[in-house]
């Protein structure tokens, strides 16, 4: 299996990205499985699902809401994502936050939400690595080699990029 090498400027992008959707660490997680090269990847990992995608969904920003506030938001109008891989028989798709959804059934498309079923249906260890590494190399927090070896088995590599900057 040939390495992927994740830039951490791609990474940033993807954090900036999810930062102007939600203030939910999940939508990090989301974007960087969004990185083209990642994404191939993960699909070829999780190839049972030949369907597999993060999904986005457009509308107002998610930020600042508390607990009590997603279960009264009416869905719909806000942006966020969900996580799809295959389709039932009657045309729907087959997922994690997959259906459009009224104010009466709480999160909907929401970043946690589907994060929750990426990281409970798909392998996807190697995301955190990613985040992580390039949290580290922004200074915000110390890893040790430990969280490469959360890439290594499914040849991912963090490069980082910034230094050369």
């Amino acid at each position: 299996m040939r390495t992927v090498h994740v830039k951490a400027s791609e990474i940033a992008k993807a954090i900036a990205r999810a930062e102007s959707v939600s203030d939910d660490w999940q939508a990090a997680n989301l974007e960087i499985l969004c990185i083209p090269s990642v994404r191939r990847r993960w699909r070829a990992i999780n190839r049972r699902f030949p369907d597999l995608q993060i999904v986005r969904h457009t509308g107002r920003a998610h930020k600042g809401m508390s607990r009590e506030d997603n279960m009264k938001a009416y869905w719909p109008e806000f942006a966020g994502y969900s996580l799809q891989y295959g389709a039932l028989s009657d045309g729907n798709a087959w997922g994690w936050n997959s259906k459009a959804r009224d104010e009466r059934d709480g999160y909907s498309h929401s970043a946690s939400a589907t994060w929750d079923g990426a990281r409970r249906e798909t392998r996807c260890s190697f995301c955190d690595g990613l985040r992580y590494s390039y949290l580290a190399a922004i200074g915000e927090i110390k890893i040790n080699d430990r969280v490469r070896s959360w890439m290594e088995p499914y040849g991912i590599a963090f490069v980082n990029d910034l230094e050369s900057a």
